[in-house]
């Protein structure tokens, strides 16, 4: 009998160590919203032009379509560590969209951000209005619409690589996305060039070329598919 008690008390001892005391904690979910940084397949950069729900519910966000294709993986640029919190599952390259279905279980949806706050969104203002957008590269910048067309607005605001997809608002409206830079012809040449925005406080550069938001939000109608109906956070 006093054997199997030095035998049994190990045993329990043991049995004790393997009870476990508790459960491990989900990571925090993390902010996302229009001008937040991503990472793209885990080497390109761009901006997120906003984050909301499309009509069938789903929680997802908008980039440029230049940025991703069907299936690419998207990160948070400052906070990769994260690992995956969605995926490209539409895009269009002609109109310039891509939509990512987010995973709620890693990140929500956040209004403000970036020094912009999207509420609504809205019509693309004329000449001569103020226009700010929020990228991953020069960050929150302001100018003014130049001109426009029936797709496209132009405007004297700071942008740079790595700026595609940032949301271009007026107040709290997001009024377009960031699509790239305007081209200008060297004179006597034929060649034509876009001048990157160095710094904000370098006023030397290439206007900013944006799809306006009535224009994607058509496009996203008509597609029927993800990203239809979307609406803001």
């Amino acid at each position: 009998m006093r054997r199997l008690l030095r035998i049994a008390i190990p045993l329990i001892g043991l049995a004790a160590l393997l009870i476990p005391t508790g459960t491990a904690q989900a990571a925090p979910r993390l902010a996302v919203g229009g001008g937040s940084a991503i990472v793209i397949d885990g080497k390109g950069a761009c901006t997120m032009t906003s984050v909301g729900h499309d009509r069938a519910g789903r929680f997802v966000g908008i980039t440029a379509g230049h940025c991703g294709n069907i299936g690419s993986r998207i990160q948070l640029e400052n906070k990769t560590s994260a690992g995956t919190i969605g995926r490209v599952v539409a895009v269009d390259k002609s109109v310039d969209y891509a939509v990512i279905a987010l995973d709620s279980a890693k990140v929500y949806g956040a209004r403000n951000f970036g020094g912009s706050t999207i509420a609504r969104t809205g019509a693309f203002p004329g000449q001569g209005a103020t226009v700010c957008k929020s990228g991953r590269t020069t960050g929150h910048t302001c100018g003014p619409v130049l001109s426009q067309t029936r797709n496209i607005g132009f405007g004297y605001v700071c942008g740079a690589p790595g700026d595609s997809g940032a949301p271009v608002v007026q107040g709290n409206r997001l009024v377009g996305m960031l699509t790239g830079g305007q081209y200008v012809r060297i004179p006597l040449t034929n060649s034509e060039i876009a001048i990157a925005c160095a710094h904000p406080a370098i006023p030397v550069f290439t206007p900013m070329v944006a799809t306006k938001w009535a224009t994607i939000a058509a496009a996203l109608d008509r597609s029927g598919g993800p990203g239809a109906g979307f609406r803001p956070i």
